[in-house]
């Protein structure tokens, strides 16, 4: 379904409510079920026929991938309306809605996708809208890992520090020499929308094939995560998928090891550091804690 037979079918539900009752449910009117992608598209389209108002506060953002995949290094945020309160609320249905939020607030680019935006990106971009949609303190609880008491934390989303993506250094992590086999494996680096995806592939493959088993999901799932990982070996693109897969299987693990910890290093080379020094309040001892996006971090108490 193109974005003009989309349109159709939105005029169609304004003309006749009762056809969106059908639409929403993921049947139309002909008896034909819609697919996710079908039902996302019209929804996105109810929903941005929504009205934000003109003059709303927005600011501009440097990304911490700095448009690596493909996208924009930089995005302009506007402070949340009652349009992310729809999705906070349906937020128990839908386990992807703080992806839906991070999109909703981002108006410029209008277009932009989860497949140019690393999960680091997504998580400084909430934390962006958190903090000129209220404020840029918020309270969170600790347990003191000494005395075992817990207390209270005040974090200043603004003084948490961000590190930049550096593409030469990530290009040439990217690829690892295995010290076993001498091989140098290409490792991806995976966006939030191939992530989604990989999870959906996942998934309809297990039904597919009838695993009904939940170890032997888990352990299919781990397979599939293990060859989305791995892109090239010595600089060539494997034949075939079996190929791919009989090579990863008898991979030492020492080799396998070598790469989740390049994979995790790159990860961890750019985005919102998170973590910040405490001192208990109760014994005095110092330790390291981590920001989190507590409950009420967008829905914030009087008292914050």
């Amino acid at each position: 379904m193109n974005n003009e037979e989309i349109a159709q079918k939105m005029d169609q539900i304004k003309e006749n409510p009762e056809l969106g009752i059908k639409h929403v449910e993921g049947v139309d009117p002909n008896g034909e079920a819609l697919s996710r992608d079908e039902m996302e598209a019209m929804l996105a389209m109810q929903r941005g026929k929504a009205k934000i108002p003109t003059n709303i506060f927005t600011q501009e953002i440097e990304l911490p991938s700095q448009g690596y995949f493909g996208g924009p290094s930089k995005v302009s945020i506007r402070r949340m309306t009652m349009r992310e309160e729809e999705i906070l609320y349906l937020s128990d249905s839908n386990p992807n809605y703080l992806d839906d939020l991070a999109l909703s607030c981002i108006v410029s680019p209008s277009n932009i996708s989860l497949d140019v935006l690393h999960p680091n990106d997504l998580l400084y971009i909430l934390f962006a809208i958190r903090n000129i949609s209220f404020d840029s303190t918020y309270k969170q609880n600790s347990i003191c890992p000494t005395c075992k008491q817990a207390h209270i934390e005040t974090i200043d989303i603004t003084s948490l520090p961000i590190s930049f993506l550096d593409k030469k250094k990530v290009d040439e992590m990217r690829n690892v020499k295995l010290p076993v086999s001498g091989d140098t494996i290409t490792i991806n680096i995976l966006t939030e929308g191939q992530l989604l995806k990989l999870e959906e592939d996942i998934q309809r493959e297990i039904r597919v094939n009838k695993i009904t088993n939940l170890e032997q999901a888990k352990l299919y799932g781990l397979q599939m995560r293990h060859e989305a990982l791995i892109s090239k070996l010595n600089g060539k693109t494997f034949d075939s998928l079996t190929e791919k897969r009989e090579y990863i299987n008898s991979m030492l693990l020492k080799d396998y090891n070598k790469i989740t910890s390049v994979s995790n290093k790159i990860k961890n080379s750019f985005g919102l550091d998170r973590s910040f020094d405490v001192k208990c309040p109760h014994c005095g001892n110092p330790y390291e804690s981590e920001a989190v996006m507590v409950p009420e971090f967008f829905r914030p108490s009087d008292e914050d």
